[in-house]
């Protein structure tokens, strides 16, 4: 009992640890992946793929961040019931949305066509990857993983991620304890990096949009860069006494900038994925978690946190509004008529995500 009280305390603590400003940059990378999800009205020079590759990483390495960042202080103690309790926690938050949304996609999966009509070898097929999404093992998979609801694959994969973190937090706060020298937690994602770039380089003869995008193992280098860096700022950001507004403004300004131009820029195809992203996604979340310019304090009003706060339910809930409108006819027209179909699937996702992050506030 005491173990998983210590569990408990360490999550409760986690929610009063974090940056706040960071929460927008997450909706700026939901709206880059919705984007791409509705490219059809999308203008040519829009680098729709690019923007949701970068999205991805950003969502990994923040994810190993703010649980790092978070859990600085915590104490850990590992035991199979903390990991069972840890995981039930983390999938309790996103399943419910994530199994309505996917029984959703059913309906166009074609099983209900084929049992009208007998099919039960297409049948059986389609119920097996039904059981891979609801089991989140999707991703494991190199076909098919962005059956139902296509961005399932994603929670297929930070899932697996999730096993190895009470661990690392463990090995993080060994290493406060025993060493006192925080920039091994930068050594590490530096480990990290070069580990993600070999690990790219001598699998780019394969197929590259699958081990480079939803396969797990690929993705677990940039959890951890994201976790000893989460450590690595928290342990610096009290000692930093240098606190000139203008000089983390333009600091903050010039990250931002870079972050996005580099989404412009040309890469080679094995980069593309993880590689292109790693560096730029890593240097922006560390100097906003700082939170000492002008970009932090507008991403700390309420606004900005709100549509930040429901990015996740925006994620989950995106493609079944493109669905839906699609279906509606709403065919590819002016600049003016795809902005507005933008602007109308943008705005029915927050008003849903809403709806249903003010119901979960309420029980």
């Amino acid at each position: 009992m005491e173990k998983t009280k210590e569990v408990s305390n360490t999550v409760q603590g986690e929610k009063g640890n974090r940056a706040e400003q960071l929460q927008f940059l997450r909706f700026i990378c939901f709206l880059m992946i919705c984007l791409l999800h509705s490219s059809k009205y999308c203008e040519n020079w829009v680098p729709v793929g690019y923007g949701a590759a970068n999205a991805v990483v950003f969502f990994f390495i923040l994810s190993g961040f703010t649980s790092g960042y978070s859990s600085y202080d915590g104490k850990i103690t590992l035991s199979f019931k903390n990991e069972i309790l840890f995981l039930y926690g983390k999938v309790k938050k996103f399943y419910p949305l994530y199994f309505l949304t996917t029984m959703y996609f059913v309906i166009y999966s074609g099983i209900p066509n084929y049992v009208t009509i007998l099919e039960f070898k297409r049948i059986s097929l389609l119920l097996v990857q039904l059981a891979k999404n609801l089991l989140l093992i999707q991703s494991w998979f190199s076909d098919y993983y962005f059956a139902f609801n296509g961005v399932g694959w994603f929670l297929s994969t930070i899932f697996f991620l999730y096993f190895f973190n009470l661990p690392l937090k463990k090995l993080f706060c060994l290493i406060k304890e025993k060493t006192k020298n925080i920039y091994i937690y930068m050594l590490i994602a530096i480990v990290s990096f070069v580990g993600v770039y070999c690990y790219c380089y001598f699998t780019r003869n394969t197929n590259i949009q699958y081990m480079h995008y939803a396969f797990p193992i690929s993705r677990l280098f940039e959890y951890i860069a994201g976790m000893s860096l989460g450590y690595f700022i928290r342990s610096i950001s009290k000692k930093i006494t240098y606190n000139n507004f203008l000089f983390y403004s333009i600091l903050e300004l010039l990250m931002f900038t870079f972050w996005i131009y580099n989404i412009f820029l040309p890469m080679k195809d094995w980069k593309y994925n993880i590689i292109h992203w790693f560096i730029p996604n890593c240097l922006l979340i560390c100097v906003f978690a700082l939170g000492k310019g002008l970009l932090s304090d507008i991403f700390k009003l309420k606004f900005f946190l709100f549509l930040g706060n429901i990015s996740f339910e925006c994620f989950l809930l995106h493609k079944v509004i493109i669905k839906m409108y699609y279906d509606s006819g709403v065919e590819k027209t002016g600049i003016f008529g795809n902005i507005f179909s933008l602007l109308f699937i943008i705005i029915g996702t927050v008003l849903l995500a809403s709806l249903i992050k003010n119901k979960k506030s309420n029980r």
